[in-house]
């Protein structure tokens, strides 16, 4: 680059501008640097002062960058500009490269990009340099003529010879040969008068082989017709520009952008044609690319499943949009585009809508809202949306693109959940099993849609499925809905694999119970061992696999709330019994009784009264109640010591209330619960003491049942819960639905989805399995088969979170059990070590017997029992609290349920394993487990 070398800059000089040109100052090499902020500036500088290079950001405050190029083409055709972009427009890049000697610059920021924008500077501005000295000289191959540009850049010719030195000429060739670009000049004979190194070098073709070419010859036939009228408009108006396929010597075809001039001698008569060729191979491609691009976008928009709609950004016109918006709106095209962007919207909210839009085009960046947003169809219907906008420039032009997604169906899906959650909570509540039928049943019809819905339920006795309720829908179809004995028809094969099964065409499937019947599509789900859920249509439904995973979860909850209405009815049947055999008792039992008179002395005492108090009715009589009786007394009142001044109390209040009064005190000098009813008379008072404690010691025993039962209730819910959850949140993915890019290619989120709402009804299946073994105890139908410790213990460790806690399981016992109960039981030692033990506890898991060394754990004679155990190094559990943690509600966790080893130790009982708790060798927690039958 020469010292004369002018850039200037037009627009911000920090940042990428800055940071690009300082290569250029630094380097001492007489380069001026000038700054101008607008394009307004930038053209009055042009016209004062000589510029090599203009460089320009894509945003300037007065005026769009195509603009300011049309206006420095009519003032300075040739001059080459340089364009910095930070965002990489392509529509700009696309119009920026379609200006001649322009160059275009997406500035990223990376190391390497200063120098890069230097260097590009510096080219254009070489290129600057040699075109102005091709247009201002010619020389003939014979060096018998030279031309100079006049005022308006058009060469001429002078008679008179031009004063030059040899080294004046040696600078014009060798300027010649060292343009980027190929230079050419001919006479209108189509004689090659003057061509450079680099045209000879690109065509292929030696000197002498060029001197005897026509420059016609350069082209294809199909492209020499369009040349040829280009020479005839440079003869016509003295310049010419057009792009053609340049074809070499070895029938390469490169495209080339040529320029050609008209050559002129002082009087005006045209001599020939200079001019330069270009290689836009690059810029074809990057515009092919760009065009790519664009093509690709327009498709995009087009087919893509939601409404787009462009939208411009200042008056909020609708510019353009697609076949969606159109099936959308039901609307064409044609009355989309052109309408205000708020008439979208219900016309009532046409200002909020205006609003929300405003904040869109403000925010700048993607938006996605779901904000309880509707678009409204031509005939007014509401239609709940999605909305996703964006904002982007269009040359001087801001645009908003918005995508409306309709949400109907995940609106309906949500409101289906919501149903389905709040009958979960009727049905854990409803007081009986008709209760819990109607309920499901209606909860079937009404969130499926699927009319012939009924249960039937199992007859043990008979082994038969009887219809326990129905539809009216279905009881108007059926002439009597029907019973299905063992084994003659669908619903009894679902009811004895227990899965649940979806049919289409009923009357086409084998074992359906009436070939002729009207139902098309009918799922049938299993209750357990209570019976099935039936729920059809006459009609052939599409149902979805999401609609199949929420039936089978109203079916799961059902099934729940059965199991806990059967237990509630036993329950209440013990409860009726244990009253029963309370009144029995009470009847052959004889009352305590005595009379006092108004002043509190005795005047009557039964028999039983007289053992209760240990003193003969002669010795009775008359004395004071005080006297006999001190826990009655009132040492306020009576200057007596009082075990229980409260009986006292009890007892004044019925005299003065003249109101029986009922109370039960545990009486300490008679070691015993009594019930006692005093009766107020004008005379006195008649007390009753009935001793109750052996009803006492049955009430309480029934509220450890009941407390027993509602930690099992409890415990159902805590296990329940997780696996729901996980199954609603992967259904809300299904809801989206969609495909990722994985490097084997496409795959879909909705299969994941499934995978994982299966794994977690999965889990369901198995927890309410193990929940009943713990419900039914020593009833529980238990089919063990051989199950590796080891393999359990890893499986049960891969569903935690264990963050740095270590598992140690170098066992190779198998015993013989269900394998998801030990998965439970170990999962449950695993989470009660990790959450008391600390994030970093070390677990093992081994086999009692050979493998333990300890003295305590030996047998007399015989060695361990066999078995295994569960150990941490944690802080362990006090001695004085290894007998209550597992009972139910014992926890250390404010917000735990405490029923973790109430689970271990219930399902031990259930196999007969002897479950203990002691201390590890660190001083952690140790729990072990006898009399397990091990298999190896």
């Amino acid at each position: 680059m020469t010292p004369e070398t002018q850039v200037l800059c037009v627009g911000e000089t920090t940042g990428s501008v800055a940071e690009g040109l300082a290569p250029l100052e630094e380097a001492d090499n007489g380069v001026d640097v000038e700054s101008v902020p607008t394009g307004a500036d930038a053209i009055d500088y042009l016209d004062r002062t000589p510029v090599s290079c203009l460089v320009c950001r894509a945003s300037l405050p007065d005026v769009g960058v195509p603009t300011l190029l049309d206006e420095v083409r009519d003032q300075t055709p040739n001059l080459p500009v340089v364009v910095l972009s930070d965002d990489g427009d392509e529509e700009l890049a696309t119009t920026v490269l379609s200006y001649d000697a322009t160059d275009f610059v997406h500035w990223r920021g990376e190391s390497h990009q200063p120098k890069q924008v230097a260097r590009r500077v510096e080219n254009a501005a070489a290129r600057r340099r040699a075109e102005r000295a091709a247009d201002r000289t010619a020389v003939s191959d014979e060096g018998g003529w030279m031309t100079a540009s006049d005022e308006t850049g058009r060469p001429t010719a002078s008679d008179a010879p031009v004063r030059q030195t040899p080294d004046a000429a040696q600078l014009t060739e060798s300027a010649i040969d060292a343009l980027p670009d190929i230079f050419f000049a001919f006479d209108f004979e189509g004689n090659l008068l003057r061509w450079n190194e680099k045209a000879t070098e690109v065509t292929g073709y030696s000197d002498e082989e060029l001197a005897e070419r026509n420059p016609l010859d350069f082209f294809p036939d199909e492209e020499a017709g369009r040349v040829a009228g280009a020479i005839e408009r440079v003869r016509a108006e003295g310049r010419a520009r057009i792009e053609a396929l340049l074809r070499t010597k070895d029938g390469r075809e490169i495209s080339y952008e040529f320029t050609g001039a008209l050559l002129e001698d002082d009087d005006g008569r045209p001599l020939g044609i200079a001019g330069t060729g270009r290689d836009v191979s690059e810029r074809k491609r990057r515009e092919a690319e760009l065009e790519s691009s664009r093509e690709k976008y327009r498709r995009l928009v087009e087919t893509a499943p939601d409404a787009v709609f462009i939208v411009d950004a200042e008056s909020g016109t609708i510019l353009d949009t697609n076949e969606a918006a159109e099936r959308l709106l039901d609307k064409p095209r044609a009355e989309i585009v052109g309408m205000h962007q708020s008439a979208l919207h219900p016309p009532e909210e046409a200002e909020r809508y205006r609003r929300i839009f405003e904040e869109h085009v403000e925010e700048g960046s993607v938006v996605r809202d779901a904000d309880d947003y509707h678009a409204v169809t031509d005939d007014g219907e509401r239609v709940p949306i999605e909305i996703s906008a964006g904002v982007t420039e269009i040359g001087d032009r801001t645009l908003n693109q918005a995508m409306f997604r309709d949400i109907t169906d995940r609106k309906q899906r949500e409101e289906t959940l919501e149903t389905l959650r709040e009958v979960t909570r009727d049905l854990m509540t409803a007081e009986t099993k008709q209760e819990i039928y109607d309920l499901t049943v209606a909860t079937a019809r009404d969130i499926l849609d699927l009319p012939i819905t009924g249960i039937h339920l199992l007859d043990e006795d008979e082994r038969v499925l009887r219809p326990a309720t129905s539809t009216p829908e279905a009881e108007a179809l059926f002439d009597g809905i029907p019973s299905f004995e063992e084994g003659e028809s669908l619903s009894w094969r679902v009811f004895e694999e227990g899965r649940a099964r979806l049919y289409d065409y009923l009357s086409d499937r084998e074992q359906t119970y009436n070939p002729e019947t009207p139902v098309q599509t009918e799922m049938i789900l299993p209750l357990g061992d209570h019976g099935v859920l039936t729920s059809g249509s006459t009609e052939s439904e599409h149902l979805t696999e999401s609609e199949f995973d929420l039936a089978k979860i109203l079916a799961a909850n059902a099934h729940a709330a059965l199991d806990r209405a059967e237990r509630e009815q036993t329950i209440a049947r013990q409860r009726a019994k244990l009253e029963a055999e309370l009144d029995e008792v009470f009847e052959r039992i004889d009352d305590a009784f005595f009379a006092l008179d108004d002043e509190w002395r005795f005047t009557y005492v039964n028999g039983q009264a007289q053992r209760l108090l240990g003193t003969a009715e002669a010795d009775l009589r008359g004395r004071l109640l005080w006297d006999v009786f001190p826990e009655a007394s009132d040492s306020e009142s009576d200057d007596v010591e009082s075990d229980d001044p409260e009986v006292h109390e009890e007892l004044r209040r019925a005299v003065e209330t003249q109101e029986p009064v009922t109370y039960e005190r545990y009486f300490e000098a008679f070691g015993a619960w009594f019930e006692v009813h005093a009766y107020p008379s004008e005379s006195g008072l008649s007390v009753y003491f009935r001793d109750v404690s052996e009803r006492k010691h049955r009430e309480r025993k029934l509220e450890r049942q009941n407390e027993r039962l509602e930690s099992f209730a409890s415990m159902l819910a805590h296990e329940l819960r997780n696996p729901l959850s996980i199954a609603q949140i992967y259904l809300q993915s299904i809801e989206r639905g969609g495909t990722e890019e994985t490097g084997n290619g496409e795959t879909s989120r909705d299969d994941e989805a499934f995978d994982e709402v299966a794994a977690a009804l999965d889990r369901i299946d198995d927890t309410i399995d193990v929940l009943l073994v713990l419900a039914r105890g020593g009833d529980s139908i238990i089919d063990p088969e051989p199950v590796s410790l080891r393999e359990s213990a890893t499986e049960a460790w891969s569903n935690l979170d264990a963050d740095a806690a270590r598992l140690d399981a170098e066992t190779r016992l198998t015993l013989a059990a269900e394998p998801h109960h030990v998965r439970n039981l170990l999962e449950n030692l695993f989470r009660n070590a990790i959450e008391h033990g600390g994030r970093d506890v070390t677990i093992r898991v081994g086999s009692l017997g050979g493998e333990v060394g300890n003295e305590r754990r030996q047998q007399d004679g015989e060695g361990a029992p066999a078995g295994f155990y569960v150990e941490d190094d944690g802080p362990g559990i006090p001695a004085d609290e290894r007998d209550a943690v597992f009972e139910a509600g014992y926890t250390t966790d404010a917000d735990g349920l405490g029923l973790g080893l109430t689970f271990i130790s219930q399902l031990a009982d259930a196999y007969g394993w002897e479950c203990r708790l002691t201390e590890s060798d660190e001083g952690g927690a140790r729990f072990e487990f006898a009399g397990v039958e091990v298999v190896s």
